[in-house]
């Protein structure tokens, strides 16, 4: 019992808790640091991450989700970019 008190009050005063997901709306210029590549990325997927259309993406170990709000143009953009991914396959979800 006091080990299981002792975990909760140093849980209680611990300054600072890391999650396990993280989530960010706008464009990547609007965070104030640009998104990095990531280990396991393919090659130039990055370029799409940091596109001004983006309007809000979620991060999960590894699990990244990014979604766009574009017109015609930055569509095209989009789908150049992540086109010119170097990947075995691609796949868009428009909706």
């Amino acid at each position: 019992m006091k080990a299981l008190l002792a975990l909760l009050l140093l849980a209680a005063l611990s300054p600072a808790a890391f999650g396990l997901a993280e989530a960010d709306f706008g464009p990547d210029s609007s965070r104030g640091h640009p998104t990095t590549e990531q280990k396991g990325w393919p090659h130039g997927i990055v370029d799409l991450f940091r596109h001004e259309a983006r309007v809000y993406s979620v991060w999960v170990n590894g699990g990244e989700s990014v979604y766009f709000q574009a017109d015609q143009k930055a569509i095209q953009e989009l789908v150049n970019l992540f086109a010119n991914a170097r990947m075995r396959d691609h796949q868009i979800i428009i909706s």
